[in-house]
């Protein structure tokens, strides 16, 4: 969908850090995604390169707002080059694609985890019976945009993950053959 990403006027946070919610409300399914590592620090998932090209629109459209924005968001008018070389793209351009979530995306204050974790419908998970090189499929929601005194990148803020199970190979117990059947009628 060819929506338009808006984001709100950067406000202070901390550090000189600057923080612009979106207002615009966009959550994305992404599945088939491989988990990386060890997750309790950090969620990083490998995402198949057919699936990247969502989140490269997100981030294109985004560049477009900052440049569209540049004077208020960066207090200067910059070029379209200057904000792409600012800016952190969602993946990391690698041979796995990276895509990684800090410990801010999924965990609340107290650091008890947040992110509701299911492997089957209305089944709950602990973060921690999530391995790594685990198929998942998440719900992620574009947060908004951080600024450094040097970069800006978009904040992702994931809701749910799915753990997709191996399915289990079930053994035939019953007698399977069609004796009326000779093996040339197969077809």
């Amino acid at each position: 969908e060819s929506k338009e990403i808006v984001f709100g006027t950067p406000e202070a946070v901390t550090d000189g850090k600057m923080f612009s919610k979106a207002e615009t409300s966009l959550i994305l399914r992404l599945e088939l995604l491989k988990t990386l590592g060890d997750i309790k620090n950090d969620i990083t998932f490998e995402v198949p390169a057919s699936k990247t090209q969502i989140l490269n629109i997100v981030d294109e459209k985004t560049i477009q707002q900052a440049v569209s924005n540049s004077k208020e968001w960066f207090n200067k008018d910059l070029s379209k080059e200057a904000i792409e070389s600012m800016f952190k793209k969602t993946i990391q351009v690698d041979e796995k694609h990276r895509l990684t979530f800090t410990p801010s995306t999924f965990k609340q204050g107290d650091n008890s985890v947040k992110l509701n974790i299911f492997k089957n419908k209305n089944e709950k998970m602990k973060i921690e019976d999530v391995s790594c090189n685990t198929i998942v499929s998440i719900l992620v929601q574009l947060w908004g945009i951080n600024f450094s005194k040097k970069s800006f990148s978009p904040v992702w803020k994931i809701h749910q993950m799915k753990v997709n199970l191996p399915k289990k190979n079930v053994l035939v117990k019953d007698y399977a053959f069609d004796d009326d059947s000779s093996d040339e009628d197969l077809s």
